[in-house]
């Protein structure tokens, strides 16, 4: 009966063993909290919402140019919108699969635009739009505690930085009302 006991209780150490070494190999996800987690939200919908503008412009732009610099928001916001959402995955954090509520009014109001106008409007939209996702970014990476998410905005940020020149150039072609840099 002893020997049993003893046996048993072995087997019990092992397997307590097994479970606790199983789990220091294999860590949980750091989750995100607070202003880390609100960011991933809200770049997760900024991104979605550069995307469907972007489409949008490409319907209906006149300018080549414009139309250009929509697919190359389609194109580099989903991109960064995939990373995003294997970021949050990892992270046990959800992502917003639509834009957030600013980019539906802008969806809205330029989608009754088309030509010059729809042009103007929307490379105003976008010096805005970069700007905003600037400060957000730079904040993130000042202050954000997930070393991961911080170091997705710091990769992020010279592609946003890009874009905002990009649409202050063309903003300036088309005629669009852009106030000056802050």
């Amino acid at each position: 009966m002893r020997t049993h006991r003893s046996i048993l209780s072995a087997l019990l150490a092992v397997g307590m063993a097994c479970c606790v070494g199983r789990a220091r190999a294999e860590p949980e996800p750091m989750q995100l909290e607070g202003a880390d987690k609100e960011f991933v939200t809200a770049a997760g919908m900024g991104s979605v919402g550069e995307v469907k503008l972007g489409q949008l412009a490409i319907e209906h732009a006149e300018s080549a140019d414009v139309k250009r610099f929509a697919r190359r928001m389609v194109e580099d916001h989903g991109k960064a919108n995939t990373e995003l959402t294997s970021l949050a995955k990892e992270k046990s954090a959800p992502v917003p699969m639509d834009a957030g509520p600013e980019h539906k009014v802008a969806l809205a109001k330029l989608a009754a635009l088309s030509g010059a106008a729809f042009d103007k409007a929307y490379m105003a939209q976008m010096v805005e739009d970069h700007r905003r996702d600037i400060a957000a970014f730079e904040n993130q990476i000042r202050t954000g505690k997930d070393p991961v998410v911080r170091a997705w905005a710091s990769k992020m940020l010279p592609t946003l930085r890009l874009h905002l020149r990009m649409a202050r150039e063309l903003a300036s072609r088309s005629g669009a009302a852009v106030p000056e840099r802050k």
